[in-house]
């Protein structure tokens, strides 16, 4: 009897496990079609030496993300990387893992938010990392590292508010209310082209961040959608991720086309 009811469980949680893969195509689907229409669910062809700044904020150990943009996108178009990691070990590990090129640039520091200087206390999780935040304390255990404002580094890297096509991720234990609180103040909000990360971090703290975040997501209508580590566990959502990725740039083509 128990090996059957196993059997059953398992069965369920394979289910449960394709139509999670299977819902984030379609979302990218219905994403597509809202964004450019029917006849372009097929679309695919970018057009060569498109500019795109590709920010990836909370690169872990891995840069996962970041390197497959840069695997995807990095030889038709004419693509700039910007990653950030707080933690030094693991930004160590990411760059190793990137091996940087003249369009990459890494930053060994957390992004902030308005009213918050050069310096913040990083709290570590005792684990692997993935749960060191800014904004909550999990362990005892913290680290003072550099900080810095998002709108800060695009302003002085150069980019081009009309020719450059800009996609954001971030995944950083509920400090993503802090980027977009600074994104609003700084008015970058609306140029940022797409937004990439699952974003559950301000909700499971709760309190005033999660206030915080709520408010800020319902003035701007933002519609992330996810890119995290987990999508590289399924082909399917590796290509819906793909997928939408292409229907930003190719909207933002058309935006700056009208």
């Amino acid at each position: 009897m128990s090996s059957g009811n196993g059997a059953g469980v398992n069965g369920a949680l394979d289910v449960k496990s394709r139509l999670t893969r299977a819902g984030l195509a379609i979302r990218a689907l219905r994403r597509r079609v809202d964004a450019l229409g029917i006849r372009a669910v097929f679309a695919s062809a970018i057009p060569a030496g498109t500019r795109l700044v590709y920010v990836d904020i909370g690169m872990h150990k891995r840069a996962l993300q970041l390197r497959f943009v840069r695997d995807v996108f990095g030889k038709a178009l004419n693509l700039r990387t910007i990653g950030f990691e707080a933690h030094p070990e693991y930004f160590r590990a990411a760059a190793a893992a990137i091996d940087p090129g003249a369009n990459d640039s890494l930053h060994n520091l957390a992004v902030v938010g308005p009213g918050q200087g050069s310096t913040v206390r990083l709290n570590l999780n005792g684990g692997e990392g993935l749960g060191d935040s800014i904004v909550r304390a999990t362990s005892d255990e913290a680290i003072d590292i550099g900080a810095v404002r998002l709108s800060d580094v695009l302003r002085t890297a150069g980019v081009d508010r009309s020719a450059d096509i800009v996609i954001l991720r971030m995944n950083i234990e509920g400090a993503e209310v802090l980027v977009l609180e600074d994104l609003v103040q700084s008015g970058l909000i609306p140029r940022i082209d797409g937004y990439y990360g699952y974003w559950d971090d301000p909700q499971k703290i709760g309190g005033d961040i999660a206030r915080r975040f709520d408010e800020i997501m319902s003035r701007t209508r933002i519609d992330n959608f996810p890119f995290n580590d987990r999508e590289f566990r399924s082909r399917v959502r590796l290509a819906a991720v793909k997928y939408d990725l292409t229907t930003t740039i190719l909207a933002a083509l058309r935006k700056r086309a009208t």
